[in-house]
């Protein structure tokens, strides 16, 4: 299947030359570090219990400590490349100086920015008497430059941005089982949303007059009243902070003359808690019961984050209502309760409701927020390779900078605001302005038709089958969807296919090769052909977050590799989950039988997971899920990950690896590791039916890999006291039992190596612990001996008529057997 990249429309990307792809070097993987803690390790934990105010705290400010940085002139160059009219040959110098030239005298004569910027300089008491006016300041400068003509840009969108207060109202927003309240303390919104938020106050101002929505619009934005925004509104968060009392006020005239400030500097002191009540207390999870109903439990095992063609949300998945709901209404979003605790550190909020915005849909691709202390505004842009501070500027002194900055604002369409249309073809109508007393209710769960290469597909946005809640990261949705066109003949009532949306690394091998490849090592072999997703299309959107680094000059010492934005349409598939007792064990051999016979290909998976172990919805065989982890080795070649690439669902991750050596990248990651995960995933499966044992294994589900070690080791000790449920998975258990007692003397055994200091004192005969010499052993042959004992301790408490794999099914392959990687 060849790997397509769709054409996006003009203004999806900056009018710079395009960027070449990134050589495809397995070695080229060590440019993104692993973060053991962070969103999106969270994301990978199984659970959503990070959406609570204790755990996203400090999992956001790790995302910031390695964020990159930025002048605030490049940045202004950067942002009004992407405002270049077509066709136009200017650099990006020249546009800046264009812009300058004709904002300059604003500065020096609109009154009312003046006059609203002294009254922000010398405000007293808490930041939030800023608020009214800053809006009013920014609101003017925007009314002001709204009919600039300025040579090679185009002109404003027809969004019609303005900043608004939004303090004290909160933005609730619903993430799969989890629910969050945050409060931005201004926001940057369409005339369209901030009509819909905010009705009858607009028709009430306009009444008896001739003033249009946009005047009603703005002559509301400061005021502190109920207004009813939803992230779907926010095209950019500002939050702020007080240091000083009373500012310097304007210059009796501006200059060109720019003195950026120092980024940010994200440090120890700045992680402090967070807002009182920020989200509701709420961690339910929902996921597939075995008898194919969605149960509710807290911090269950939500898919990973990789799970391709799944439904693991019962026979149809979570039917996710509208955003808005009665938004007609006066009701308008919960106030802010006062504060009793420390003020939350604002630059870690700035980073959540970056968080809320690329978390709202699988539409969004990057999100642009700023940073207010004082009067110097730093901006910040948030995507899925991490976040980009820039310097900052001083919005009173170096005004006319300030309003350049709002000129490419103002031109945005949106894309440039991280909306990809093709993903959400109603975020449209939603931002367009209304004539009439109330603005169009949108709908941004409705159906959709997207094209594939192959033909057209319709995409059911309410029928989230997963998603994640995270900063940066591969950000997996899946989404139910159905062949053909919305409406069509044919059209069924169910969704029998899904389509996995999600930003890879652009180093990796596309998984959609990865596939191929296993279905070519399959053709002739029957433990690997009926165990593979069905893949049926694939396509790439043109979305690269290396761009911007690349516009910024920055891209060189990222420190992470830059991702792509992939749609991949699968063939829905089944839980493994939903099965018990016989079935289940049949679908887990198959499952781990394939990944050995894969392995020796040199298809490494890496990703062994509960939700990455599904069932075929026809046949009822196994499938082994999800290769966007996956690595490819040749033949002989000494290949082992490094915890320098994020490989792994934490609660079902090896012993070894769960330590700061693998995330450090000193332990090698080798097949025996894989072959644990498989163990870790039965009592996951086989101990969730009793409420008191789901909620020892829930514990598991955490992005602290240390403290996951410490649990996963004491279970071992006392594994022997739990109990399969329901009835159907008490012998399951007792062959997952061998297997444990296995992993427990395994350890005991590298334990004695260490305490003995000698080889020799280890006993040759013990069996059937995999001898301690081979533990670290990278080859082929070690994967063999090592899987021959494993099936062989399973037999031991496993009958039904399991036998072991023939010895020829159990050794390395040759260079004609071994399919070709190249």
């Amino acid at each position: 299947m060849s790997h397509t990249v769709l054409p996006t429309k003009e203004g999806d990307l900056p009018t710079t030359p395009q960027r070449k792809p990134q050589r495809t070097n397995q070695e080229a993987l060590k440019s993104t570090p692993s973060l053991a803690h962070g969103t999106a390790s969270a994301a990978n934990s199984e659970t959503q219990r990070i959406l609570h105010v204790s755990k996203v705290k400090p999992l956001l400010h790790e995302d910031l400590k390695r964020s990159e940085t930025c002048g605030f002139k490049q940045l202004l160059k950067a942002f009004l490349l992407r405002c270049q009219i077509l066709g136009d040959n200017q650099t990006a110098d020249m546009l800046l100086e264009q812009c300058l030239v004709q904002i300059l005298p604003i500065c020096n004569d609109d009154e009312s920015i003046r006059d609203s910027l002294k009254d922000y300089c010398k405000a007293k008491g808490h930041e939030q008497v800023r608020y009214a006016p800053f809006v009013k300041a920014f609101n003017a400068a925007l009314r002001r430059m709204k009919d600039l003509a300025i040579p090679g840009i185009r002109p404003p969108s027809s969004l019609g941005i303005a900043f608004h207060r939004n303090d004290p109202n909160r933005i609730p927003a619903h993430h799969y089982g989890s629910s969050t309240s945050r409060s931005p303390d201004t926001l940057l919104a369409s005339t369209g949303s901030a009509h819909r938020a905010n009705p009858r106050a607009v028709s009430s101002f306009r009444k008896g007059s001739t003033r249009s929505i946009e005047e009603a619009v703005h002559s509301l934005a400061p005021e502190k009243r109920k207004k009813k925004f939803y992230w779907s509104d926010c095209l950019s968060a500002q939050e702020f902070k007080k240091n000083e009392e009373t500012l310097t006020p304007p210059p009796l005239q501006y200059n060109l003359d720019l003195a950026e400030v120092d980024p940010q500097q994200v440090t120890p002191e700045s992680l402090r808690d967070l807002d009182v009540a920020a989200e509701f207390d709420s961690t339910f999870d929902i996921f597939s019961s075995t008898d194919g109903g969605v149960t509710e439990t807290s911090d269950s095992g939500n898919p990973g984050d990789g799970t391709a063609g799944s439904e693991t949300l019962g026979n149809s998945g979570l039917k996710r209502k509208a955003e808005e709901v009665d938004e007609d209404e006066d009701e308008g979003p919960v106030d802010k309760k006062p504060r009793t605790d420390p003020k939350a550190p604002p630059l870690v909020q700035c980073a959540s409701y970056a968080a809320e915005m690329l978390s709202r849909g699988a539409y969004t691709t990057h999100a642009i927020n700023l940073f207010i202390v004082d009067n110097v505004a730093w901006v910040w842009w948030f995507d899925r390779q991490g976040a980009i501070q820039s310097h900052g500027v001083n919005f009173v002194l170096n005004l006319p900078y300030f309003l350049v900055l709002l000129v490419a604002f103002q031109r945005f369409e949106l894309q440039h605001w991280g909306i990809c249309e093709k993903l959400c073809p109603t975020f449209t109508r939603r931002h367009k302005a209304s004539s009439g007393r109330l603005p169009e209710r949108v709908d941004l769960m409705e159906r959709f038709d997207f094209k594939f290469p192959g033909g057209m597909v319709s995409i059911n946005p309410a029928h989230l089958v997963h998603a994640q809640y995270s900063l940066l990261g591969r950000a997996t949705r899946i989404i139910g969807a159905q062949l053909g066109l919305t409406g069509g003949e044919g059209m069924k009532p169910d969704d029998d296919h899904v389509v996995k949306i999600s930003w890879p690394e652009e180093s990796r091998q596309n998984e959609a090769r990865i596939i191929a490849l296993a279905k070519e090592a399959g053709k002739h072999d029957e433990l690997i052909r009926p165990h593979l997703p069905i893949l049926i299309d694939h396509v790439d959107l043109g979305f690269n977050t290396g761009q911007i680094r690349e516009d910024l000059g920055i891209a060189r010492n990222s420190p992470r590799g830059s991702r792509v934005l992939r749609v991949l349409l699968f063939l829905k598939l089944k839980p493994m989950s939903s099965l018990s007792g016989e079935k289940f064990m049949n679908a887990w051999i198959q499952c781990y039988r394939c990944h050995f016979r894969l392995w020796l290909n040199g298809i490494e998976h890496g990703d062994i997971s509960a939700s990455n172990l599904m069932v075929h919805p026809a046949t009822g065989d196994g499938i082994l899920n999800d290769y966007d982890l996956t690595v490819l080795r040749k033949k002989d070649e000494d290949r082992a990950i490094t915890g320098t690439e994020r490989t792994g669902t934490i609660p079902f991750m090896a012993l070894d690896l769960l330590t700061k050596d693998f995330f450090d990248g000193k332990i090698r990651r080798i097949y025996r590791h894989d072959n644990e995960s498989f163990i870790w995933v039965l009592p996951w499966i086989f101990l969730r039916g009793k409420s008191s044992q789901a909620l020892a294994l829930n514990k598991w589900a955490t992005s602290d890999f240390a403290g996951c070690r410490e649990l996963k080791f004491s279970f071992l000790l006392v594994y022997h006291e739990y109990h399969g449920y329901p009835e159907a998975n008490k012998q399951p258990y007792k062959a997952a039992s061998r297997l444990l007692r296995w992993l427990q003397d395994q350890a005991r055994a590298v334990q004695t190596e260490v305490d003995s200091a000698s080889e020799s004192d280890v006993d040759e005969n013990v069996e059937p612990v995999f001898q301690v010499r081979h533990r670290n052993d990278a080859s082929e042959q070690a994967a063999c001996i090592y899987f021959r004992q494993f099936e062989a301790n399973l037999k031991r408490r496993w009958g039904y008529g399991f036998e072991p794999l023939p010895e020829g099914k159990t050794v390395p392959l040759t260079d004609e057997e071994r399919i070709k990687l190249d």
